[in-house]
């Protein structure tokens, strides 16, 4: 409008301030997370959802993750096949409650043992057989062998719902030894322009989305090492009013 309108440069600045001011709430307003909404998760009923014979996929007994469970799992989603349903919702569930109990930036300090080690990872983006490829160069989870995977599971691959579900459940397996961070793409408005809302509403459905989100919002937001280093993931506030 100020271009053809002969506007001088200081009315354009302006402008652009104001959108890009308007972007900003927008943003925020889809990481940000109010417990008074209606919750997708009382949509849900689990004890409703029948598994049928015919499926022979991993399955959660009892309702506790395993490690037998977790390696089946990522063999059954490295072929390319889905997670029935009602596991995922349970894993959803389970991550909703223990990721409930987090501060926004927990305190972790890695033994001085010589057997204990700590591995940061940066965006896997979906990348689903990267992400197997990081655990068979640098072994797998356990509790000499920690990770940190700092933000962006999802978007731009093709393997986001993939990526999110193994890394859900390695954290539920060893919720001290294996942490996740938010990144700007575990966010409403970033999941709808680069492909994790339309890929998890195809292969599952819009309440598991609806779930993810609230999930997302409940990540943490860094993770303070030894009491000397901190990891977190840039673009998510602009401010940070409390923690």
């Amino acid at each position: 409008v100020y271009k053809r309108q002969g506007i001088n440069a200081e009315y354009g600045e302006k402008l652009k301030e104001a959108e890009k001011e308007q972007k900003r709430v927008a943003f925020e307003e889809a990481i940000s997370h109010d417990p008074s909404h209606n919750s997708p998760f009382k949509e849900v009923q689990l004890d409703q959802i029948d598994v049928p014979s015919t499926y022979d996929g991993p399955k959660i007994s009892e309702e506790k993750i395993t490690l037998e469970f977790v390696e089946t799992l990522a063999s059954w989603l490295k072929d390319q096949k889905k997670l029935h349903t009602k596991f995922l919702y349970q894993i959803l569930f389970q991550m909703r409650a223990h990721l409930d109990t987090l501060v926004n930036f927990p305190h972790i300090t890695v033994p001085d043992d010589k057997k204990t080690k700590l591995t940061v990872c940066g965006d896997v983006h979906g990348q689903y057989y990267d992400l197997l490829n990081i655990f068979q160069i640098n072994g797998q989870p356990s509790e000499t062998n920690w990770y940190l995977f700092n933000g962006d599971f999802v978007d731009r691959g093709s393997f986001s719902v993939e990526v999110i579900i193994l890394l859900f459940c390695w954290k539920l397996l060893y919720p001290n030894y294996f942490h996740l961070t938010r990144g700007n793409h575990e966010a409403k408005s970033m999941n709808r322009l680069y492909g994790f809302e339309g890929e998890i509403k195809k292969k599952y459905s819009s309440v598991a989305y609806d779930m993810f989100s609230e999930v997302f919002c409940l990540l943490p937001l860094g993770y303070v090492i030894n009491s000397k280093i901190i990891v977190l993931h840039g673009g998510l506030f602009q401010k940070i009013t409390f923690l």
